[in-house]
């Protein structure tokens, strides 16, 4: 159980750090345009 929980954990911290990722490259391009 407590396995699966920081599998879980895991996999948000990478989903956030994803999302992070995305968030930066889309204020960029925004920069980029103006």
């Amino acid at each position: 159980m407590a396995l699966s929980l920081r599998v879980f954990e895991v996999e948000t911290a990478e989903e956030l750090l994803e999302r992070e990722r995305l968030a930066v490259d889309l204020t960029a391009s925004i920069q980029d345009r103006t």
